[in-house]
């Protein structure tokens, strides 16, 4: 028996397991898969290899995915997101300058409330104050009133 040429897969990219993708392909078994791995004509990582301590062969999922979509059997992909437009970025400075303005209003708003409850707690403290000077006058009155006259 020959030595096993296994491709190793590009760093980063997916795996899937033999099984998935001989279902994916159509195929009955996973035979022709297995054997293609050996010749290295499909990326791939043994069973209780590096990067798959598990009992299946791991395939490159781009590959396969690749070739069923060339033989009819998944539809493309979706396509890759597009990065954003200027509207995009626009609508987030604009939620942002909102966001900021909607907070400057609040503190706004919240000084005022403060402000308004000082002014309250002095009223009050002045009413207070004006209400102790007229009781003090209508002592001062009702005395003068109590005091009898003389002829």
């Amino acid at each position: 028996m020959g030595a096993v040429v296994v491709a190793v897969p590009l760093p980063g990219e997916a795996l899937m397991p033999v099984t998935d993708a001989a279902r994916l392909l159509g195929h009955e078994g996973t035979g022709a898969l297995r054997k293609r791995l050996r010749t290295g004509t499909l990326r791939g990582v043994g069973p209780r290899g590096d990067g798959n301590p598990g009992r299946e062969w791991m395939v490159s999922r781009p590959q396969i995915e690749a070739e069923a979509q060339n033989r009819g059997r998944v539809a493309p992909p979706p396509p890759e997101p597009v990065e954003e437009t200027l509207a995009d970025l626009r609508v987030e400075m604009l939620q942002g300058a909102l966001g900021a303005a909607q907070q400057a209003r609040l503190d706004q708003a919240e000084a005022l409330v403060a402000e308004l409850r000082a002014r309250l707690a002095e009223k009050d403290g002045r009413i207070a104050q004006l209400e102790r000077q007229l009781a003090g006058l209508a002592r001062s009155v009702a005395d003068v009133l109590a005091t009898p006259s003389t002829p």
